[in-house]
């Protein structure tokens, strides 16, 4: 049919959910979030735990994450 589909990693889809959580109905900023994903056991790789902030940054800020994909063009 020609459409493309963007797929859910079932790994990283809570850490990335939670981050959009905390953002949206606890008001965090950036900072704040990536030491409650990190105390709430929610970790960037493991060997390294924590979130970069700059990581976290791209992600909200990042359309795809929340539905609009732009695709050819």
């Amino acid at each position: 049919n020609g459409r493309a589909t963007a797929e859910v990693h079932p790994e990283n889809a809570p850490k990335v959910q939670r981050a959009f959580e905390l953002r949206a109905y606890e008001g965090l900023l950036v900072e704040q979030i990536a030491e409650r994903l990190y105390t709430e056991g929610f970790f960037y790789t493991p060997s390294k735990p924590r979130f970069p902030e700059t990581k976290l940054y791209a992600i909200l800020h990042d359309l795809s994450y929340i539905g609009f994909v732009k695709y050819q063009g």
